[in-house]
């Protein structure tokens, strides 16, 4: 008896295009819901744990170099060819901090994006340990500046050697730049800061 009511009411249902259109247009609804929201929904659907590492990590890797230390040490570095000793400490942190694997992002986009900026970063600081060297402008200020000797040099083989070191660490910055904004772009997503 009641398998008889049932397929009837299947059989009114499956005729019925009126039914089929409304449930067509709440699944819609539904999807692009789900879309326009994604972002809070991916909030509320991860683990709030993983999050909270990462956030963690975050500031704590942003206490030790922000982006204005990061902008400040790549404006030096383009403009003047030169950095302090107090600006090499903070990239020199900010690369080692992330060391211990307790001071990884989980979330893998993240860290990957992460690990790109970290490899570009470490790229400009070999350089900068290689190709500069002390200045003597304000002895307490501990500038390191492109070889010196060849900046301030007027023999024209020594300047064209300067500007092509100066070329060198105007090609690495532009990398390094993007990586960061990639970075920082997946933080906003994942992180929701």
């Amino acid at each position: 008896m009641w398998i008889e009511i049932v397929w009837n009411l299947m059989e009114l249902l499956w005729e019925n295009i009126m039914f089929w259109r409304v449930v067509s247009l709440i699944l819609l609804l539904v999807f692009f819901g789900a879309w326009f929201c994604r972002r809070q929904l991916r909030s509320i659907l991860l683990s709030p744990e993983k999050t909270e590492h990462d956030r963690r990590i975050f500031h704590e890797s942003n206490d030790v170099m922000s982006e204005q230390d990061l902008g400040e040490i790549i404006s030096l570095l383009i403009n003047d060819c030169r950095y302090t000793t107090s600006q090499m400490y903070k990239l020199g942190g900010y690369l080692v901090f992330f060391n211990p694997s307790g001071n990884q992002f989980i979330y893998k986009d993240l860290r990957k994006r992460h690990r790109e900026f970290i490899e570009k970063l470490g790229d400009l600081r070999d350089f900068l340990a290689r190709n500069f060297f002390v200045e003597d402008i304000a002895p307490k200020c501990h500038w390191r500046g492109l070889y010196p000797a060849l900046r301030h040099s007027g023999e024209p083989d020594k300047q064209r050697m300067f500007k092509e070191y100066m070329d060198q660490l105007h090609s690495l910055t532009p990398a390094i730049l993007a990586s960061y904004r990639e970075y920082r772009k997946s933080v906003k997503s994942k992180l929701i800061i």
